[in-house]
Parts: C-alpha cells; sequence; structure tokens
C-alpha cells in the first residue's frame, strides 16, 4: 500500500527528492521511486483544500 502526501512540507520534500532523481535509468530503484513520486504528488495536488485539511 502507498503512503500518501499530507502536507505542503512532504509535497516540497516530495518535488525535491524527485528533481534529484528524475534522470534515473529504468528498472533502477530510483526509477522506481520517481514513478511512485509522481503517483503521490498527483494525489496531493488533485486534493482540495477541504480534503487536505481534514487529513491533518
Amino acid at each position: 500500500m502507498e503512503e500518501l502526501i499530507y502536507t505542503e512540507d512532504e509535497y516540497r520534500k516530495a518535488i525535491v527528492r524527485f528533481l534529484e532523481i528524475c534522470d534515473a535509468e529504468p528498472g533502477t530503484p530510483e526509477h522506481e521511486e520517481a514513478l511512485r513520486l509522481t503517483r503521490l504528488m498527483e494525489q496531493y495536488e488533485n486534493m482540495s483544500c477541504y480534503e487536505r485539511h481534514h487529513l491533518n
């Protein structure tokens, strides 16, 4: 099961990490992590402010 990004701080940390590994070669653990971060960031971006507030 995947975790969720709950806060703006977690979101910003995910962006920084993604930028560090976004050029990873397919099949590497870093590439898999980049794909996972992409999904998590998209989920966070698609949540309304109301939903984010009630997750905390």
